[in-house]
């Protein structure tokens, strides 16, 4: 008798199947899993191109790691709408604000890596500004970049904690 409201219960939607409960925690994991990858991604590659600017790397070395930058940002943002989404079902509004916030750094830092990457299109402005930062030259725009990644690398644990809890 027990079983049968048991099944009752779950074929209105009441309760959940033990293998329902099962493919969502594994679909959470899995989330996780993606958005610590995009991240890690993300963040790697900026600081990879700018140390490669910063180094004097030789140009094709630079160009790599700019592409490589570009590839993980069309990945950031491909599915960005989707994690936002999936952060709050999963984890709740204050992880999901955790993200968009983590999403405007990194558009900030985007831009300053366009002023590096293409100063001749920012002459007017050629300046990194982040956080009450601003930048000028090359090494400027990098100093101030770097600091800029690693309040994104801070913010990134804490969303990180969030999303482990």
């Amino acid at each position: 008798m027990l079983d049968s409201w048991q099944k009752v219960l779950e074929d209105l939607g009441l309760r959940k199947t033990e293998a329902s409960v099962l493919a969502e925690q594994n679909a959470e994991g899995e989330f996780v899993r993606q958005m610590t990858r995009l991240v890690s991604q993300r963040v790697f590659w900026i600081s990879r191109y700018a140390g490669d600017v910063a180094d004097g790397f030789p140009q094709a070395d630079q160009d790599e790691a700019w592409k490589r930058y570009n590839d993980s940002v069309i990945a950031w943002n491909g599915d960005y709408m989707l994690n936002i989404l999936l952060t709050e079902k999963y984890f709740g509004k204050a992880t999901e604000a955790q993200l968009v916030d983590m999403n405007w750094m990194l558009r900030n830092i985007n831009t300053c890596l366009n002023k590096i990457h293409y100063p001749m299109l920012y002459q007017k402005d050629p300046s990194c500004h982040i956080g009450g930062k601003d930048g000028g030259t090359v090494q400027q725009n990098i100093d101030v970049l770097n600091q800029a990644t690693q309040k994104v690398n801070d913010a990134f644990g804490t969303f990180i904690n969030s999303l482990s809890k």
